[in-house]
């Protein structure tokens, strides 16, 4: 029954947020070339059903399964709970906020990129926070993944995965 409450229907501010995120990801993260060709080097020197392979569950597992993992461990666990430890210690008009802010660089921290993670850790958090739907975060992470994957794929810029 708990996790019932997670399966809400999405909002469309949601979406929003993931293609914002996607866009600010692309401009705060520039192409590495020398790590996209090795990497081309290394898909094109595999056999073809194993490149097929990887790249199916590849994109399967970051538009699907890491949205999913992380967000329910930042947004269904981390921030609410630090948020009410704030709240308990006495910071309770800034614990929405300062849990929002430490939750977005804890989130930068474990990404890529620190600032565009963090970027993005912030707009899941909001998405999360305006409607309290872990599934608004869920969505907003699974947009950006998936344009991300899409990206990647269209143009080889293998250095964003």
């Amino acid at each position: 029954k708990p996790f019932l409450l997670f399966l809400t229907t999405p909002s469309s501010f949601s979406i929003i947020i993931g293609v914002v995120a996607f866009v600010l990801w692309i401009y705060l993260v520039p192409e590495d070339p020398s790590q996209s060709n090795l990497f081309d080097l290394q898909i094109h020197s595999s056999p073809l059903w194993l490149a097929m392979f990887w790249l199916v569950f590849r994109v399967i597992g970051a538009a699907i399964i890491v949205p999913i993992a992380e967000e329910f461990t930042f947004r269904g666990y981390i921030q609410p709970h630090l948020q009410a430890w704030l709240a308990q210690k006495g910071m309770k008009s800034f614990s929405v906020i300062l849990s929002l802010l430490l939750t977005s660089l804890l989130f930068g921290y474990v990404h890529s990129d620190i600032l565009a993670g963090s970027v993005a850790g912030l707009l899941f958090g909001l998405a999360y926070l305006q409607r309290k739907s872990v599934m608004d975060a869920v969505v907003a992470h699974a947009v950006t993944n998936a344009l991300l994957a899409a990206y990647v794929l269209m143009n080889g810029y293998w250095s964003y995965w």
